[in-house]
């Protein structure tokens, strides 16, 4: 027979292996809604992807992505990120400026300048200038 504290252990072990499994696999799932929004005069666009909670203990998750594609090379930058700003509106003001409007939700993180480069020279990258408006 087999020690109690052996057996203990192994379950204890196996538990926490399973509930691991769980938090990481739950964490790089695919978003459950994706919504592109193309920039009027270049090859930016402009993913909206949220991933749907449970409830209050998971919240909705969502992530703004800045994407271009040159020559099959494509590049993407986080722009936004944060919990219930799914209904964010995104709006092009020009080729190079993106206003975002949140209505409610809470930001984890924004950046207001990025850079998508897809190539050696100058002229395969572009700068977006990201303005965050809240209570639109």
């Amino acid at each position: 027979m087999s020690n109690p504290q052996l057996i203990r252990k192994r379950i204890a072990r196996s538990t926490t292996l399973c509930l691991g499994s769980i938090l990481v696999l739950g964490c790089i799932s695919k978003p459950d809604r994706v919504t592109r929004i193309e920039s009027p005069s270049n090859a930016v666009v402009y993913t909206v992807e949220t991933t749907s909670g449970l409830g209050p203990p998971s919240a909705d998750y969502t992530r703004v992505y800045a994407r271009i594609t040159n020559n099959r090379l494509t590049t993407k930058q986080l722009v936004i990120s944060g919990e219930y700003i799914e209904h964010s509106a995104i709006t092009w003001t020009s080729p190079t400026d993106v206003e975002i409007c949140v209505d409610q939700g809470i930001t984890d993180t924004f950046r207001n300048e990025i850079t998508l480069i897809t190539g050696d020279n100058p002229s395969s990258s572009i700068t977006i200038h990201n303005h965050l408006k809240e209570h639109c």
